[in-house]
């Protein structure tokens, strides 16, 4: 079993998304962060809580209302705001 590594981020889920990609149809394969598309493979995720106001962890309750899922962020994103 493969175990799922999730990240933390200093800045909010969705938050640096401009206005008109906020009506992306594939949210699967854009980035939490930017919501521009991720290209090749997924290399890094995180978990959304709080309805979309917070970066969750493996501890998340997936059955929590305010639970959104693992989203992949994309490798710019990943380098300017992770927190390391």
């Amino acid at each position: 079993m493969t175990t799922r590594r999730l990240y933390q981020y200093s800045v909010s889920p969705f938050s640096r998304i401009p206005h008109h990609l906020l009506s992306s149809t594939d949210e699967s394969e854009t980035c939490a962060i930017c919501g521009h598309a991720v290209s090749g493979p997924v290399l890094y995720e995180a978990c959304v809580i709080d309805g979309g106001t917070a970066w969750g962890d493996d501890a998340a309750d997936e059955t929590d209302p305010g639970y959104m899922g693992v989203f992949p962020i994309g490798s710019d994103c990943h380098r300017r705001f992770a927190i390391r």
